[in-house]
């Protein structure tokens, strides 16, 4: 859950491999990871009539610190006629309307209500704008992850992207390989959080730069 694929995310993830393989308290799986205690439905609530299905995430906590997405389980609709349950954890909207789901997890339960909408586009766009500290290097571009922003002003960036709607990424603003966005005191900046939910204009400040020196 807002999570990125990158080195941070893995590095803050690790528990949950290493007590599936190296647990204590026993020779299988189940009894390494200990028992499980909580489930939750993670991800938006909305849902598009006849759009696209909504992936859920129902995030399962165990006693041992251990979290993993249950791929099976048993949801129940309040209101059928609103929306309909598919196969990997994904809902559908049939009506609009709002229902609550509840889902079912080794006799774990959990209730979320969800809202059926006009339908929705299944991809958004977005135009991401940066802005950079006056001593920057007259860069002809920097990155977003993987995503470039042109250069269009002394010190604005500019990319325009279509994303699959619920897309969601984690990373920082970088000039070249490995070569990242600072705080404005040059310690790490902490991972910025872009989330395609609707169309929209996005405005970041860079405060400093790493690697100008090397």
């Amino acid at each position: 859950p807002n999570s990125g694929h990158d080195d941070a995310a893995w590095g803050v993830q690790m528990i949950h491999p290493l007590l599936l393989f190296f647990g204590t308290g026993g020779t299988t799986p189940a009894e390494r990871i200990g028992r499980a205690v909580a489930v939750e439905l993670l991800g938006d609530d909305n849902i598009g009539v006849a759009s696209q299905a909504l992936h859920v995430n129902p995030l399962v906590h165990y006693d041992s610190g251990f979290c993993t997405t249950a791929l099976s389980g048993e949801y129940r609709v309040a209101s059928p006629d609103l929306l309909s349950v598919q196969s990997y954890n994904r809902l559908c909207g049939l009506m609009e309307g709002e229902s609550d789901v509840t889902f079912t997890f080794n006799g774990l339960r959990t209730t979320r209500r969800y809202r059926v909408v006009p339908g929705l586009s299944d991809v958004v766009h977005l135009h991401l704008r940066a802005y950079t500290p006056p001593e920057s290097p007259d860069f002809p571009q920097i990155w977003f992850s993987r995503y470039p922003l042109m250069r269009t002003s002394r010190s604005c960036y500019e990319g325009f992207y279509t994303f699959p709607r619920g897309f969601a990424l984690r990373a920082v603003f970088s000039w070249d390989m490995r070569k990242f966005e600072r705080c404005a005191d040059g310690s790490p900046r902490p991972y910025r959080l872009l989330c395609a939910r609707e169309d929209a204009t996005i405005d970041c400040t860079i405060e400093c730069w790493g690697g100008l020196d090397t």
